[in-house]
Parts: structure tokens; sequence; C-alpha cells
């Protein structure tokens, strides 16, 4: 299924773009050099009386290097983000609705199935025509979703959307056996 490996190619461009911001956060805090220093200053007060004074201050220099990596990781992150991420989140979604066309495309493009989906007991119709392929397609595509449950999947989002999908599907099987039950 083209939808699954669009989503495990996200989560991968994802991975990848935590790994980045971890990297920004490390050479981040490389970026200035921070140095402790201290001055000694000693003098003469007006009675002759020696004083000494002391005063401690940070200096902070920038690390050119650092500067330059930082500036390339944002250069990656922002080519990482604009063509990957958002081409496999776009892919992603587009594959979601090709799964969803799909599935509405078996139940519309079948007499059968459409009327079984709105099939209710007390308001039967006298006689629903189907063919054996439709339910055929129909146990398919539900066997091809169960499959996946079968699967060690990780990404929720994937799971949830088979789950819906195994949710709305045995309908029209559980419809059809009513029916038929019926007669």
């Amino acid at each position: 299924m083209n939808y699954g490996r669009c989503r495990k190619q996200l989560l991968l461009a994802e991975a990848k773009l935590q790994i980045m911001v971890s990297d920004w956060k490390n050479i981040k805090s490389k970026v200035w050099d921070f140095k402790e220093e201290h001055m000694t200053v000693q003098g003469l007060c007006e009675d002759q009386a020696k004083v000494v004074g002391y005063h401690h201050y940070q200096t902070a220099e920038v690390n050119a290097s650092a500067l330059g990596d930082l500036k390339r990781l944002f250069e990656l992150k922002s080519d990482h983000l604009h063509q990957t991420f958002a081409l496999h989140s776009y892919t992603s979604v587009l594959s979601r609705l090709q799964v969803e066309s799909y599935i509405y495309g078996l139940v519309n493009n079948s007499p059968f199935l459409k009327s079984v989906a709105v099939y209710h007991p007390d308001h039967a119709p006298q006689k629903l025509e189907g063919t054996h392929s439709d339910l055929i397609l129909l146990k398919e595509c539900i066997s091809v979703l169960f499959s996946f449950t079968r699967r060690l999947i990780e990404d929720t989002q994937f799971q949830n959307d088979i789950l819906l999908w195994l949710q709305k599907l045995p309908c029209y099987i559980r419809n059809t056996c009513e029916y038929q039950t019926r007669e």
C-alpha cells in the first residue's frame, strides 16, 4: 500500500528534522565563547592610604567556525523542510485520499453495495440485485487492511486510518447478511 510507504517516508523526514533541531541547539551553544576576566586597580586615597579595587566581568567572542556551521545547518534545515518534508507530507495526504477514493468508488460504483449501505431492516427493498464480484472486491479490500493490523506499525496516524476504514467497511457485509437472512 502506497499510503504506508508515504507515511514511513514522512516519519523518517520528521525524525531527520528533529535531529537537525537537536544539532542546531548544540551548535547554538558554541557560537559565543565567554571568558571570565578580572581587573585589579590600585590607587592612593587623599589621605595617602593604599586602596585596591577588583572588578570581575565577562567578555564574549563570536566563534566564526560555529557561526558558519550554524548557517550551513539552517540552509540544510530550510531545504529539508521546504523540499523533502513538504513533499512527503503532500504525498502522504494524497495517498490517503487515493485510498479513500478507492473505497468510495468501490461502494458507489456498485449498485448492490450502494443499496446495502443504506439498508435498514424495517424499510427493506423488495429485491437487492448484487453481484458476487462486488462482495469479493469488498472482502479483498478488508483483507488488505487487516493485513496491516497484524504488522508492528509505530505510526499512530496510519494505524488510526486503517482502523477507521475497518470500522466502516465490514458494515456493508453485515448489512448484506442481515438482508439475506430476512429474505
